[in-house]
């Protein structure tokens, strides 16, 4: 009697406990994130980056060509092609950046109904601070100039447009991640600006593609690197690869550096 006693009290504490544990929302504590970009084999990363970048001028230039025909314009050719030019080596480096730059830290430290967000590299804090309010959905920045903190104005806070995401569940592929249970999702994002049909042309067959590791334990409808509301719902991305389609042989990490809920 007392063993059949004691599996039942051992029974009941287990249960309370995933219960207490599933859908946790964090009061209070601090997660961090680390982002590090990797390119595995240089010469098809440059070879894509260069291929890319060719097809995205071609598409630019075959725009502006159409537009001024359309408008009767005259072009200019040799200010056109250094415009291009100019255009091709800043969207190269800023791709190459992404993978060449060092570790960046995302923090959100939670206090009460507040997400304090910033982030860091090495020992510097880059940027100003974010002040998330969570009950309104609302934000606002502090800025520093010498030792006067400034509360900028506040905003509604800004998620994602979800028009062009597609959310694939893997949960048959699990892991645990610092003891949150978690499973894969893939993300695919169609890159579009609905301001800027020159930019989705130059698009139009590329996508950002996010392998996570989510968990249902925690419930927050704010996170450091992904911002779409529908999915924060379901579950909280504890593990991030980021590639991009048009780009072979890199891939940009985000990993759990620390968690204190």
């Amino acid at each position: 009697m007392k063993k059949i006693i004691l599996k039942v009290v051992l029974l009941v504490l287990t249960t309370s406990f995933t219960i207490t544990k599933y859908s946790k929302t964090p009061k209070s504590g601090i997660i961090v994130f680390e982002k590090k970009g990797t390119i595995t084999n240089i010469k098809n990363f440059n070879t894509s980056l260069e291929d890319f970048s060719d097809s995205y001028i071609k598409n630019i230039k075959t725009s502006i060509l159409l537009e001024r025909e359309k408008d009767s314009m005259p072009v200019n050719f040799d200010e056109l092609e250094m415009l291009l030019s100019f255009s091709k080596i800043n969207l190269k480096k800023s791709y190459l950046d992404q993978f060449e730059s060092d570790s960046l830290f995302y923090y959100h430290k939670y206090q009460d109904s507040l997400i304090i967000e910033y982030e860091k590299v090495g020992a510097n804090i880059i940027g100003d601070y974010t002040v998330i309010y969570r009950n309104s959905e609302t934000f606002n920045k502090l800025s520093k100039k010498d030792s006067t903190t400034f509360y900028l104005t506040k905003e509604s806070y800004v998620f994602i447009n979800e028009k062009n995401l597609i959310i694939q569940e893997y949960k048959e592929d699990s892991k645990v991640i610092f003891g949150y249970k978690c499973f894969k999702i893939v993300l695919i994002v169609k890159e579009e600006n609905e301001n800027d049909l020159e930019y989705n042309q130059a698009f139009k067959n590329y996508n950002e593609i996010y392998e996570c590791y989510v968990t249902e334990e925690i419930k927050s409808k704010f996170h450091p690197i992904i911002k779409y509301k529908s999915l924060l719902k379901k579950y909280y991305p504890l593990e991030i690869k980021k590639k991009y389609s048009m780009l072979k042989s890199a891939e940009i990490n985000y990993k759990i550096e620390s968690i204190n809920f």
